[in-house]
């Protein structure tokens, strides 16, 4: 089986502590990332600990030509204007498999909708990371 190709969306601190884990995980190459601020810590990183090639784009629509999965690790403000850049790479012929956002989605209900809508064309689920799923506030608030 061929490794997923990421790309990732964010050179911040969460970025960071994503790659670190992905040492943990097999058949992930760190393909590409993107970044307001060049993020060349991080491909430095993505070489140094050899999870890929680690390659810095200008953009996240031409990253998304380029990897299966994009992750978004930027911040919730950004959210919505990157997930409109993987769009239009979508409507160029991207081929990506799926979008990752962490959490929270968005900062608001109206933001979610909009970005999961972007995507529902092109069949790429927009896939929700969330680690606090077995909090009791969560699972109370799950059941109502």
């Amino acid at each position: 089986m061929d490794a997923i190709r990421y790309g990732i969306v964010g050179g911040g601190f969460y970025a960071r502590f994503q790659l670190r884990a992905l040492e943990q995980v097999r058949g992930i190459q760190v393909a590409g990332l993107a970044s307001r601020r060049p993020p060349e810590a991080l491909s430095q990183y993505v070489q140094a600990k050899r999870l890929g090639e680690g390659r810095i784009y200008p953009s996240v629509r031409e990253m998304a030509h380029n990897v299966d999965v994009v992750a978004i690790y930027a911040p919730n403000f950004a959210r919505v204007s990157i997930v409109e850049e993987i769009g239009k790479a979508l409507e160029e012929g991207a081929k990506l498999r799926a979008v990752i956002c962490d959490k929270p989605l968005a900062r608001n209900l109206r933001e979610a909708r909009q970005m999961i809508d972007r995507l529902r064309p092109f069949g790429i689920p927009l896939i929700y990371f969330e680690n606090q799923l077995h909090m009791k506030a969560v699972q109370g608030a799950r059941t109502q």
